[in-house]
């Protein structure tokens, strides 16, 4: 029978945790040394020079010597294992990373042979055994770290740059070749940045390296290398070779009061929509106009609306970003402040008064002093804290006022008509709003029309833009009759919500009939719809508009209103569909159920909301010579109030999510359910904001008619290992968050505990051999099924036992579901082999047992978990 590697490598390593765990448990905090080593190869099989070896907990950075080796040690007073990374990496070549764990029985880390793969395969065929010729020319291969700050500032003030000196064929120069490099720096920020030294030998590697260190000044450093060689054909002259010039950022200071500018890329947002958007940004400097450090913490904060992220780091340049969407709360006069903040001093990042609701800003709340080199906390309350804000106006629905109500146009006169479009503060609605006015009967009539006929308003706050005015011209062409009634027609539609508005006028003067029809033969025939003052209204007790009233107009047959002479009583009723049933809700109600037409023929009826949302379908009837006359229904939404915390439900498909070890795919889908106090729906288009303490998550989404709303979460940096897992909780366990604002701007918020899990590892945790007499059974065989930190299989994965001879008894099929809990049926597993063929004649069978562990993201694993005979 053929056995894999895989599946030898596996059993080595469990003879190796075997032998480990025959070690004593050392005391409580009793502290012991781990060593770590290990072999980097290059593909070719030649040893790799200067290969960085990063250690994760605790932080240690080494380097591979010229055979390729690596060995270090360091001391801990762990009680249990620590899990953390070992990445491995060069210039040119690809990183390999390794999850490793160490402990007071796990004491040595052995990596053995790693070998580091090439980006080309030129890199790959290099064979740095081969003696090297003459340098040929030098090359820049890293700068580590990238960037520095300047001195004083609390960020890294120096890095080391590697530059290599190779052979024409590429071949980094040996020792019998080595060279001296001159170093330079070509231009610099001032005279306090510098070099450690100025020349300096090739090693055995062919590298040479200075250390740059920062001024008081950031800028650019440029650093070049050159270095003297000998011709080969004529040993009287000399060659100079030179590095290409290498540019160093070095970034400014702490952030300064006087460069900390805000800006936003909108001015007027309207707050009904729940869903616009505007583009928050911020720049600092230092002192001396430099951009401050990149990675700067800046916090916002919103009293309208919500605001994400609520943090940011500034970037190269200094500058950060978060957008604001409009929505709940609305301040009363609509004028929302939105504030960002940031520490100025050493201690220079806010702390998040809330680091349990956002426990991955927690490392932003924490820096290091300069002085003791410890972490310290750096509360608001202790240090200087730079603020800035600016002003954005959520508008709110629009409303139409006009005291031109009845006006006459005389003949051969003008008429100027003044209105206004404004929300009930008197603000003017957002950008992109259309105020549309159309004549009702003027072309015919010979009238001209011009003014504010069409209008779109830009981005503003300047309440001049609320004041309108059409001017009305009679050109005197004799096709109108005194008292003909004519109107104009004003239309706005708005992200802020539509609305129509008519204002009636008279030809000449106003007509006791306009018809002509004497007025005790004039009788109603029809109710026209008007206007009304919104479309929407809210349930009652949030704090929002509650009430809505609706204009109708009785005609005759010819379409003209009814005067004072011929009143009449409308009655209204109205039917309500609302979104849920809840038990002790109530339904919208009118304000008296009829009304009286007035001398232009108008009636009107009021709604109030109740504590149900839904939809109201208002009617007029009007009952007249043995006969009814019915109105055209109108339909008025019911939005629900704020989203309430007993009615906030966050929840996901599956909690166990498989992508501990895989990077953008498969992707966790969560959703939000959110209700108010009265167990209705909240208003849709408001928005959630989700965060996640790992991986990445879509920021924020808008809920929908139903109170719903969703985000991914995508398998990225950070993961939950070491050292980014949650307090006090184990490798693999992460937090989503969810939350949005309430009533009186109180946070409504949840949170899901996710469980992210790796690939498979099948370990055999019982016997390894049977034989099976005739007729009989051995076991029983035990195997554990588990990811790297011991934690069950994701939902959908596969666990099956077969075997080549006999027949598998016990657990052989399992099909997990999604689940948390390690144990029986989950992570551990007991088979037993029996006899198929009791009594027959025929020699024992070899044979033996397979587990086949089929993942549905990560794949198929299988282990050989015994072999034997079978009777």
């Amino acid at each position: 029978m053929k056995i894999s590697k895989k599946i030898i490598a596996a059993g080595l390593l469990v003879g190796i945790l075997s032998i480990f765990s025959c070690q004593n448990v050392n005391n409580a905090n009793e502290s012991f040394t781990v060593d770590v080593s290990g072999l980097v190869h290059r593909k070719s099989g030649a040893p790799l020079d200067s290969a960085v070896v990063t250690f994760g907990s605790p932080y240690r950075r080494d380097t591979t010597g010229t055979d390729g080796t690596f060995s270090y040690s360091f001391s801990s007073d762990a009680t249990k294992d620590v899990s953390t990374t070992l990445r491995i990496s060069h210039l040119g070549f690809y990183d390999s990373v390794f999850n490793v764990k160490y402990g007071p029985n796990n004491k040595s880390i052995a990596l053995g042979e790693v070998i580091l793969r090439g980006l080309t395969g030129a890199i790959d065929s290099v064979v740095t055994g081969k003696p090297s010729a003459r340098a040929g020319n030098i090359v820049f291969r890293q700068a580590s770290p990238q960037y520095i700050s300047i001195k004083g500032a609390g960020g890294v003030d120096v890095t080391t740059l590697t530059f290599e000196v190779r052979d024409s064929l590429g071949i980094p120069v040996d020792q019998d070749n080595s060279v001296l490099v001159h170093f330079s720096l070509i231009s610099k920020p001032d005279a306090a940045t510098s070099l450690n030294r100025t020349s300096g030998m090739t090693s055995s590697a062919g590298t040479a390296t200075v250390i740059l260190s920062s001024g008081l000044v950031s800028g650019i450093a440029q650093v070049q290398a050159k270095a003297a060689v000998k011709r080969a054909s004529d040993t009287t002259k000399i060659d100079t070779l030179k590095s290409e010039i290498v540019s160093i950022p070095i970034y400014g200071g702490f952030p300064d009061s006087a460069h900390f500018s805000m800006t936003i890329s909108k001015t007027n947002m309207p707050a009904a929509s729940n869903s616009a958007t505007a583009t928050v940004s911020a720049v600092l400097g230092d002192k001396f106009g430099n951009p401050v450090q990149p990675g700067t913490v800046l916090y916002f904060g919103t009293n309208g609306g919500i605001i994400s992220p609520a943090s940011g780091v500034t970037s190269t340049n200094g500058s950060v970003s978060t957008v604001l969407t409009s929505g709940k709360p609305v301040p009363t006069d609509g004028i929302v402040t939105v504030t960002a903040q940031i520490g100025s001093g050493e201690n220079g990042k806010v702390v998040n008064n809330s680091t349990d609701e956002n426990p991955f800003l927690v490392k932003y709340s924490r820096t290091k002093s300069v002085k003791t080199g410890k972490n310290v906390a750096s509360p608001l309350n202790v240090q200087s804290v730079i603020t800035r804000s600016i002003d954005v106006l959520f508008s709110g629905e629009p409303i139409i006022n006009t005291t031109d109500n009845d006006f006459v146009l005389s003949a051969n006169g003008t008429k100027n008509i003044t209105f206004s479009v404004a929300d009930a503060n008197g603000n003017p609605l957002s950008e992109g709003t259309t105020i549309t006015v159309t004549g009702v009967g003027l072309d015919s009539a010979g009238v001209t029309m011009s003014g504010s006929t069409s209008v779109t308003l830009p981005d503003t706050r300047d309440k001049s833009w609320t004041s309108f005015s059409v001017g009305l011209t009679d050109r005197n062409n004799g096709n109108w009759i005194a008292g003909t009634q004519v109107g104009l027609a004003i239309e706005v539609r708005s992200q802020n919500g539509n609305i129509k508005k008519t204002i009636t006028g008279y030809l000449g003067s106003v007509p006791d009939d306009t018809t002509g029809t004497p007025t005790s033969t004039r009788e109603p025939a029809q109710i026209a719809f008007i206007s009304s003052t919104t479309d929407h209204i809210y349930v009652s007790g949030v704090g929002e508009t509650e009430v809505a009233s609706f204009v109708y107009e009785v005609r005759d047959s010819l379409g003209a209103p009814l005067n004072a002479s011929k009143k009449v009583a409308v009655n209204f009723a109205l039917d309500f569909f609302p979104n849920s049933y809840t038990t002790g809700g109530t339904a919208p109600s009118l304000v008296g159920s009829v009304d009286s037409s007035n001398s232009a023929g108008r009636v009107q009826a009021t709604i109030v909301s109740g504590t149900e949302a839904g939809v109201v379908q208002l009617k007029a009837t009007l009952a007249i010579n043995a006969k009814t006359i019915y109105s055209q229904p109108v339909k008025l939404s019911v939005y629900a109030g704020f989203a309430d915390q007993k009615h906030f439900t966050f929840a996901t498909p599956n909690y166990n999510f498989p992508g501990l070890q895989r990077a953008f795919q498969p992707t966790l889908s969560v959703t939000v359910g959110i209700g108010d106090r009265y167990s209705n729906p909240i208003v849709p288009g408001t928005q959630v904001y989700f965060h996640s303490s790992h991986g990445v998550i879509t920021g924020s989404a808008a809920t929908s008619t139903g109170g719903y709303a969703s985000a991914t979460l995508s398998p990225q940096n950070p993961y939950p290992v070491s050292p980014d897992t949650l307090p006090g909780m184990d490798p693999g366990y992460g937090r989503i968050y969810a939350k949005t604002i309430g009533q009186d701007g109180t946070l409504v918020s949840d949170s899901l505990l996710i469980l992210w899990t790796g690939a498979p590892i099948i370990t055999n945790t019982g016997a390894s051999t049977f034989t099976v007499a005739d007729g009989g059974v051995s076991g029983a065989f035990t195997f554990q099924v588990a990811d790297i930190y011991g934690h069950p299989m994701s939902a959908g994965t596969t666990i099956s036992v077969t075997s080549t001879a006999g027949t598998m008894l016990g657990q052989t099929s399992t099909l997990m579901n999604d689940t948390f809990a390690k144990g029986n049926g989950t992570t551990t597993f007991t088979v037993y082999i029996g006899d198929a063929t009791p009594g027959d004649a025929n020699p024992p069978d070899n044979g033996e047992i397979d587990v086949t562990v089929t993942h549905p993201v990560y794949g198929t694993f299988t282990l050989v978990l015994a072999t034997g005979t079978v009777d």
